[in-house]
């Protein structure tokens, strides 16, 4: 076999073949390369997967305890942020409310948080207005991994926040 070492700008006007493998230097191909008609769309098993995770307590009624699983993940995963946004926030008194994220492995009910403190909502908290959590040093999922949401309601004076709403952001390999 002959190796050939060709340098400097060449301009190819026709087609090109390559019969062998052919390699590309490291962020070579970036977005603009990638044509946007449907029969060169790249295959779904080749990207990586952004996903909003969303969770909601209604407004106009107290934000209640409740654990809710949002996802089982299809492949490893990593999040990337939380953001937390009361419609009204807790008044007076010490009524409050904290979120938190959580995950566990397939097979186990022993959930761990991926935040590295939960998000408070109280009374110093301004309405409509997201707080954005702090994660661990180290936010991975694993494939079949549980994500769940923790509500914690707390406080027995003064006024309870009004709904809530939550967006994980997380990105997911393909599986």
């Amino acid at each position: 076999m002959t190796t050939s070492d060709v340098r400097g700008t060449h301009i190819f006007h026709d087609s090109v073949t390559f019969a062998g493998a052919t390699y590309l230097p490291t962020e070579t191909v970036g977005n603009a390369e990638i044509k946007t008609d449907a029969n060169n769309r790249i295959a779904s098993t080749k990207v990586v997967h952004r996903i909003d995770l969303h969770y909601d307590q209604v407004g106009g009624t107290d934000v209640v305890s409740e654990t809710k699983e949002l996802r089982i993940c299809r492949g490893e995963g990593t999040l990337l942020g939380v953001k937390v946004r009361p419609k009204t926030a807790p008044t007076g008194g010490d009524k409050a409310f904290t979120v938190d994220v959580k995950k566990a492995a397939e097979a186990s009910g022993s959930f761990s948080t991926l935040l590295d403190s939960v998000v408070t909502v109280n009374s110093s908290s301004a309405d409509n207005t997201v707080q954005d959590a702090t994660l661990i040093s180290d936010p991975t999922t694993d494939a079949e991994d549980c994500i769940q949401i923790v509500v914690t309601a707390s406080g027995s004076t003064g006024s309870q926040g009004q709904g809530v709403q939550v967006t994980l952001f997380y990105e997911e390999d393909p599986s």
